[in-house]
């Protein structure tokens, strides 16, 4: 979609920034006949984001327990998109006949907008449990849990799950006894820290039935050192509220 053009003031000096760039690109265009397409993609996320962004900084307090989430304003509103698809709009607009797409300007992103209060919850609600989706029940769980380079966990390393170190970032794999049915909710008690060292904030986890063949795979032939903690246990929840518990606070 094309994008507005604005002869707004600019008093904020990145913004006047990014306005200027568009401005000078267009005026190549205009005056040496350049091909210039200007895209202006929305509020991309995702993996390998810096800790700076406003998601990795809410992840990263949810994922260390905080319940008081604090950043600055709340209100404002943001169309965030995936980096997938703000690379995909790269490519679209790269590979398009010239002529559709020269000298003009475009916006990339969803269409959709959440303000920065209402993300927070989100995202806790997300965070603070796990569902069994299928459609039978698991009597044991295997948890895969990896955390980038600089992202600790906040305990001892469970008993009943084992661990390995890369360049990357750490893998864990635990094996869980409770019984989980179809669509019931389960807590995730994992906390984890931030370092120095932090390249990037990311942890993924997935879940999925025990099986010998299933660990084998996970472990990919990599040598996994036991923990010695206390065991890691899922406990029973009720299913996220619409309106999440966790508070987001300004700073």
């Amino acid at each position: 979609m094309d994008g507005p053009q604005s002869n707004a003031s600019w008093n904020n000096s990145y913004a006047a920034s990014k306005a200027g760039g568009d401005q000078l690109a267009d005026s190549y265009h205009a005056s040496f006949d350049t091909p210039v397409v200007t895209l202006r993609p929305f509020n991309t996320f995702g993996p390998r984001q810096s800790m700076r962004a406003v998601i990795p900084t809410v992840i990263g307090q949810v994922a260390a327990g905080e319940r008081t989430i604090t950043l600055g304003d709340l209100r404002p509103t943001r169309d965030f998109t995936f980096v997938k698809d703000t690379a995909q709009a790269f490519l679209a607009v790269g590979s398009a006949p010239a002529e559709e797409v020269v000298g003009r300007t475009f916006n990339a992103g969803t269409g959709g907008e959440i303000s920065v209060g209402d993300l927070v919850a989100l995202i806790g609600k997300v965070m603070d449990t796990a569902r069994n989706q299928g459609n039978r029940t698991a009597d044991r769980t295997l948890l895969t849990v990896f955390t980038s380079r600089g992202i600790c966990l906040g305990m001892p390393a469970p008993s009943n799950c084992e661990s390995t170190n890369a360049i990357t970032g750490r893998t864990f794999l635990c094996v869980l006894d409770e019984q989980t049915t179809p669509g019931s909710h389960r807590t995730l008690p994992l906390k984890f820290r931030t370092t120095d060292m932090a390249l990037f904030a990311r942890v993924d986890y997935s879940a999925q039935p025990y099986s010998e063949q299933a660990l084998a795979e996970a472990r990919a032939g990599r040598a996994f050192t036991p923990g010695t903690g206390p065991e890691l246990n899922l406990t029973p929840a009720a299913a996220p509220p619409t309106n999440s518990s966790r508070t987001a606070a300004s700073r």
